[in-house]
């Protein structure tokens, strides 16, 4: 009886340990983590990058609301003439929607070595509910306690544009994708390309350099 006793006191211990190491590989935050949040503006920012098209610009479209359309968030590089789909922007808290497209406990944490942002299931379905712009790309911004960390863009497989700023790609065209198939958390890589066309030779992002962002994946370091 005695041993019977010992054995499901045992049992009880083990179940503590098992079930805390569980809770703590699920845990996102600590007390030391922001809550760290991926919001879609509430409208366009306008880029940085270039100026606005002049007066007697026409892209050839057919119709004057699609040239109204591309003069709204077509950017033009004075010098060397060529058109900015999608380029640097700042954002700031007021841009940001009542509520972010993936919160906090769907941000799993950030490999400084990849680059790549890890999001739950749940955060890879909200991603994938965005429908894309295919000429100019989707804004993001991450934000750590309700302030902006990065900005980028959500940009298509399906995109035949280019982004010259951060950009997490994603495989979503026109028709709704079928999130049931979502079933796995996944990673996507934060990419940044700083020229008017896509550089798939440019450096990796260090971006232990941005100070804000480093602070706040600080414990949620998928590389450890």
């Amino acid at each position: 009886m005695h041993n019977l006793k010992k054995g499901i006191f045992i049992s009880f211990i083990l179940i503590l340990i098992i079930t805390g190491c569980y809770q703590k590989k699920e845990t996102v935050t600590d007390s030391n983590s922001p809550i760290i949040e991926i919001y879609i503006p509430k409208e366009r920012i306008p880029s940085l990058d270039g100026g606005a098209l002049p007066p007697n610009w026409n892209s050839g479209e057919p119709s004057e609301d699609e040239i109204a359309y591309r003069r709204k968030f077509l950017r033009l590089d004075t010098i060397s003439q060529r058109l900015i789909y999608a380029g640097r922007y700042a954002a700031k808290a007021s841009d940001l929607q009542n509520s972010p497209l993936i919160e906090n406990n769907d941000v799993l944490g950030f490999n400084f070595k990849t680059n790549k942002l890890k999001l739950s299931r749940n955060g890879v379905k909200k991603l994938f509910s965005i429908l894309p712009n295919f000429n100019f790309s989707r804004q993001f911004i991450i934000t750590a306690d309700k302030k902006p960390i990065l900005n980028g863009y959500l940009f298509s497989t399906f995109s035949s544009s280019y982004v010259s700023h951060f950009y997490i790609k994603y495989a979503r065209g026109t028709s709704e994708p079928d999130l049931s198939r979502l079933i796995d958390e996944q990673e996507f890589e934060i990419y940044y390309n700083p020229t008017f066309e896509f550089d798939y030779g440019v450096k990796k992002y260090e971006y232990q350099k941005n100070v804000n962002f480093y602070k706040a994946f600080k414990n949620r370091q998928t590389n450890k």
